[in-house]
């Protein structure tokens, strides 16, 4: 019988192999002393906590708790430095936050909307996927949608 937290471990590496287009043969071959078979194993739930899994993690772009529980933030963060370059990331999550008010008909103050631009940016910038403006609008509801529910619950 196969063990459920090997199997949600395996079907994560398999579809993050999948998802780069790699076979378990080229996945294997970038984490050293891991053979093909072994990839194998870890997809059908076979091995519950490999030895190589710093190493796969990192293969695979994700942080290693991530991958080895499935909760958590999904990508390591970029550096601060590298977040700072991103002028195109800084806009598009302003586009996005503004969106999203605009969509629920709120006006925040200064403060309420930095700091929502500022949640929106540590989002955006841990994300694989970048800050489509049209993406962050929606993560964006969503934390609206959390505020409000929020703040009527403190009445």
């Amino acid at each position: 019988m196969l063990n459920t937290k090997a199997s949600e471990l395996g079907q994560r590496v398999r579809t993050l192999r999948e998802r780069n287009g790699w076979s378990q043969k080229e996945l294997a071959s970038r984490i050293p002393g891991v053979r093909q078979q072994s990839i194998h194993q870890l997809e059908q739930g076979g091995i519950r906590w490999p030895r190589y899994l710093s190493e796969l993690a990192e293969a695979l772009g994700v942080r290693e708790e991530w991958l080895r529980t499935g909760q958590g933030r999904m990508v390591p963060s970029k550096p601060e430095a590298d977040r700072d370059d991103d002028p195109g990331l800084v806009r598009d999550v302003v586009l996005g936050v503004d969106q999203a008010l605009k969509r629920h008909g709120i006006e925040l103050n200064a403060q309420d909307r930095a700091d929502l631009i500022g949640r929106m940016f540590e989002l955006s910038a841990a994300s694989e996927n970048g800050g489509a403006p049209e993406r962050l609008a929606e993560a964006a509801d969503v934390i609206v949608r959390y505020e409000r529910l929020r703040l009527r619950d403190k009445k």
